[in-house]
């Protein structure tokens, strides 16, 4: 009898320690103003994105402190990322990653930088990238039209795009590198004016977002003739992929929100909520179809195998790369 008491009495005990514990680690919320850093400039996609993020947690009282986006485009990356990797364990500071978190530390692994040290808190969908050539080309429809006008041209052929080391630049370079071209790669130093660049300087194809297409004045045109996605997307249902096509090349950027190293538990769990609901909006729901955003909502151990393995196979793009290109030397403008 004593024994059974004894049994019930700890039970209560335990149970009273749960109920005094578990509240507080759900009700965790943020004391002071949070900080959303972006490693690219006002005006670019990632600052426009991670704004409107911001702007519907604000509309819907989501928070109840106020939350700021913060641009350090120094480098894409090259001073942000090891300022934030040194902010361990600090509970009000995010940062929206691109590929560049992977790509960056690649070339650049002085920096330090880790992605997989930092911690993980949501992914918000994909971006889908679309090949584009100028409108000039009226004699390119498909990508083995590009091929053989490029092949024709080749060395005064020029793709352009964000600077080289960039994941567009190593697009771009694989393509070149898989079909044998001598064409250039221009790297420009404005992100999020691909689109504008491509039309206005009189390059020749491109590889960029429907969005910043759309962005452009009606005269400055551009043509899209395969998209990087795996599956060909229901709005531009007549325009195939490059999977499809023959090419192994297939490639949506995540939008992905991380903390800092050490960020706690009960932060990361309440920053994770917190973008679920906004990802669960109809105003979030409305901007990735305008947009062409695909993918969906993922947090926690799926997040983190993601991560781990976009990782890897920005390492082996680079490897292939300079493999395939180790044979053809071509000219490159950074």
């Amino acid at each position: 009898m004593q024994r059974n008491r004894a049994v019930v009495f700890l039970a209560n005990l335990i149970f009273l320690g749960a109920s005094l514990i578990s509240p507080a680690l759900a009700q965790w919320q943020p004391t002071k103003p949070v900080e959303l850093w972006v490693t690219f400039g006002k005006g670019a996609h990632a600052d426009l994105w991670a704004r409107e993020v911001v702007s519907i947690i604000e509309n819907n009282n989501f928070s109840p402190v106020p939350i700021t986006v913060v641009n350090i485009p120094k480098g894409v990356g090259v001073e942000a990322f090891p300022k934030f990797q040194a902010r361990s364990a600090d509970n009000h500071t995010l940062m929206l990653i691109l590929p560049n978190a992977y790509t960056v530390p690649i070339f650049k692994p002085e920096i330090g930088f880790d992605v997989m040290k930092t911690t993980p808190i949501a992914n918000m969908g994909e971006e889908t990238l679309g090949l584009w050539v100028n409108a000039k080309h009226s004699d390119i429809k498909t990508i083995d039209d590009l091929v053989r006008v490029a092949r024709a041209k080749g060395a005064e052929f020029k793709l352009v795009g964000p600077p080289s080391g960039t994941p567009r630049a190593l697009l771009s370079e694989m393509i070149i590198a898989l079909y044998g071209l001598d064409a250039a790669y221009v790297g420009i130093k404005k992100i999020g004016s691909t689109a504008r660049a491509l039309t206005e300087k009189g390059y020749d194809a491109a590889i960029f977002n429907s969005s910043e297409q759309l962005a452009l004045p009606d005269k400055l045109t551009n043509r899209l003739i395969a998209f990087l996605s795996h599956d060909r997307l229901q709005d531009n249902n007549h325009i195939p992929t490059l999977r499809e096509t023959g090419m192994a090349i297939e490639y949506s950027p995540s939008r992905i929100v991380i903390g800092p190293p050490q960020m706690s538990r009960e932060a990361a769990a309440y920053y994770a909520a917190l973008i679920k609901k906004v990802y669960e909006t109809s105003e979030w729901q409305k901007l990735r179809q305008s947009k062409g955003h695909i993918g969906k909502y993922s947090t926690g151990q799926s997040l983190s195998d993601e991560m781990q393995m976009l990782a890897e196979k920005h390492k082996r793009w680079k490897m292939a790369v300079e493999e395939l290109t180790h044979r053809r030397p071509r000219k490159t403008t950074k």
